[in-house]
């Protein structure tokens, strides 16, 4: 080897089949950049994940390849975190990604502007407050006022970054979801609460046959499947609260497993998945006061 290539000292083969296994972007569009149109990649982040830079890198370098031109590569953190430097380089990959953090854009200078499309992300911009939330959520009313799944699209994501974020503080997190809690019921009528509950009903039902089998009765037996059906249920509503409220774990194990039909479980894990806040699903599980 180092005949061939100064400084290398051969270690052992590696497979030679480099086409990688199928991925999804979070977003990908044509863009006019610096005067040049070229493939854009947008990715999404809560925060810091092992490895996701280099994913970009592989995704950048198929829509280079796919479309015979340069690319952009473009990533959001939407909650606070420790930014890299952009554009990126490290260990001998380069590319032209750059990084962005939501809570460093001005919000206020988005509504200024009425710039609709960035409204559902207001909650993790800086320099917003209750009173400007409030605007931004009377105008996504008025915009998308013949278009209601849209508007209850707008108004989860909305609800879901408000309840994440911290360029908020608390006083104006709960006036703001005092406003939204008005919106509940449509929320819970729109396709993301349906499709997500249909997931944790599969998982619950997934679980039923096992549990069935658990409590040593026979798999095909339908008081089996019953009783596992419930408890799958009651154990994906206790998942929800764990990701979505779990300071509330200890106080609503006990609730949950007080509940016996399978239908007012069911009800109750797409209104969990579209509570505003710890109050509503305290309501919602009607924990006694501490």
């Amino acid at each position: 080897m180092p005949e061939i290539l100064e400084d290398a000292v051969y270690v052992e083969e590696l497979t030679i089949e480099v086409i990688p296994m199928p991925k999804r972007m979070d977003g990908a569009h044509w863009i006019t950049h610096r005067g040049k149109k070229k493939p854009l990649n947008i990715e999404f982040q809560s925060g810091p994940e092992p490895r996701l830079i280099r994913r970009m890198g592989v995704y950048h370098a198929i829509l280079c390849y796919d479309y015979d031109c340069e690319a952009v590569s473009l990533l959001v953190y939407v909650f606070r975190c420790d930014l890299e430097e952009s554009p990126f380089e490290e260990d001998g990959l380069r590319f032209p990604l750059y990084i962005l953090g939501m809570w460093t854009l001005d919000g206020r200078s988005y509504v200024e502007k009425h710039v609709m499309c960035m409204y559902t992300m207001l909650p993790t911009m800086g320099n917003v407050d209750a009173a400007l939330l409030l605007q931004s959520i009377d105008e996504m009313v008025q915009y998308y006022k013949r278009n209601q799944a849209k508007l209850a699209r707008c108004l989860l994501w909305f609800t879901t970054f408000l309840d994440r974020t911290d360029t908020v503080t608390r006083e104006d997190k709960l006036e703001v979801e005092k406003r939204l809690s008005n919106f509940e019921h449509l929320l819970e009528e729109s396709q993301w609460a349906q499709r997500h509950r249909a997931i944790w009903e599969k998982q619950a039902t997934e679980k039923a046959l096992v549990k069935g089998e658990q409590i040593g009765i026979d798999k095909g037996e339908q008081i089996g499947i019953d009783k596992g059906i419930l408890k799958g249920l009651q154990e994906a509503v206790m998942q929800v609260i764990s990701t979505r409220f779990p300071t509330l774990v200890s106080r609503a194990q006990p609730q949950v497993q007080q509940i016996k039909r399978v239908e007012d479980l069911k009800q109750l894990l797409t209104q969990l998945l579209v509570a505003n806040d710890e109050a509503a699903a305290i309501k919602l599980l009607h924990i006694p006061s501490a």
